[in-house]
């Protein structure tokens, strides 16, 4: 059956190279542990953006298509429930969470708890941001995709520095 499905020797070499090509991303997921720091921060950042790159690439431009051709997605009306714009938005956003902390690092006398409150407070409005007034000045909370996770932001300065 794999000698029978093999396109590059059922088509003639002339043909081979218009042959598609399906590419796999394997991703672990978020990291969440009792400690949340830099690390998990920028890990759980790109598994989110790679996460935001396959729906975009795939199911947004598939619907987007489907669309201009007038037809129907049976099953897969509503897709705005694995949309994460909106978090992506507020991470690496033009005021988003990353740029805070490039700017507190710049600032003269930029402190882990000055860059928290600031973004806790930009972002107060957004329903990505957990506001819990029980936080301490240098933990934040953000619900991404598939979990809350609660960041503790001691030394994300220095680590965002090296």
């Amino acid at each position: 059956i794999n000698i029978a499905t093999d396109a590059t020797r059922t088509y003639s070499s002339e043909r081979s190279s218009q042959l598609g090509r399906i590419s796999l991303v394997d991703m672990f997921g978020l990291e969440n542990f009792p400690v949340n720091r830099f690390e998990q921060f920028c890990i759980n950042y790109a598994s989110e953006m790679i996460q935001h790159r396959y729906l975009t690439d795939n199911f947004k431009t598939m619907t987007d298509e489907y669309a201009t051709e007038k037809l129907r997605l049976d099953g897969m009306d509503d897709l705005q429930m694995v949309d994460n714009s909106d978090l992506m938005e507020l991470l690496g956003g033009k005021i988003g969470i990353i740029v805070a902390l490039d700017e507190e690092c710049v600032r003269q006398g930029g402190s882990d708890s000055m860059f928290v409150y600031k973004v806790k407070v930009v972002h107060e409005m957004s329903s990505r941001m957990v506001n819990d007034r029980h936080h301490s000045a240098g933990i934040f909370s953000i619900r991404h995709s598939a979990d809350t996770i609660e960041y503790t932001a001691d030394e994300f300065m220095e680590r965002n520095s090296d």
